[in-house]
């Protein structure tokens, strides 16, 4: 496995949320805490990406020891979690 970062964004929810959700995942906010607010990544604002999308937005680190079974179940909390906070 090649080590990698991706970032993804979930519209409509935000990062603090869905990383509640996660269990024995390791991700980080797109956002940082500043005086008790959320404020978005300097680097998605540079890129004017969308604040509803960079609220939500988590970044995915990979490592040479991370799996394809991990990968899978990292997608599958991600995708549950979306949907729980969607509902």
């Amino acid at each position: 496995m090649l080590p990698n970062t991706l970032s993804v964004g979930f519209p409509g929810t935000d990062a603090s949320s869905m990383i509640n959700q996660l269990q024995g995942i390791a991700v980080s906010a797109g956002a940082a805490c500043h005086a008790g607010g959320i404020s978005i990544s300097s680097v998605l604002e540079a890129m004017k990406v969308p604040v509803v999308l960079a609220q939500g937005t988590l970044r995915i680190s990979t490592g040479r020891e991370t799996t394809n079974q991990e990968i899978e179940s990292a997608v599958q909390q991600l995708a549950g979690a979306y949907s729980q906070l969607k509902s």
